[in-house]
């Protein structure tokens, strides 16, 4: 887990990719067991995965995808205890989205809901 000036690092980085490119990949270093953890949960799991309804697509996954979602049951930063091979993933996520939505609107002309 890096320090939040690594993440503030890293959120510029990605912000910089995302203007340039309209995209970024992230790929989180995970040790092995960790990544096959989380690998069985999500194909094996609780998650109900399901196409989210056409008008959403656009604006959430891009254009002309066939990407599936599912909504997790509660916010990893609320929970008493990671219970999941998910959750440091999600909490991971949510960390660099807490820093990602306040230069949405002026870095990328994007307005977060």
């Amino acid at each position: 887990e890096g320090s939040m000036e690594s993440l503030a690092q890293f959120t510029a980085t990605a912000v910089d990719a995302l203007a340039k490119d309209g995209f970024c990949v992230i790929q989180l270093p995970l040790r092995e067991d960790v990544a096959l953890d989380a690998a069985v949960e999500v194909k094996c799991g609780r998650y109900r995965w399901k196409r989210l309804r056409r008008e959403f697509e656009p604006a959430y996954l891009g254009r002309h995808q066939k990407c599936k979602t599912a909504w997790l049951e509660e916010m990893v930063e609320e929970k008493e205890e990671m219970d999941s091979p998910i959750d440091p993933l999600d909490l991971y996520l949510a960390r660099f989205t807490q820093f990602l939505l306040p230069v949405a609107p002026f870095a990328l002309d994007f307005v977060p809901h």
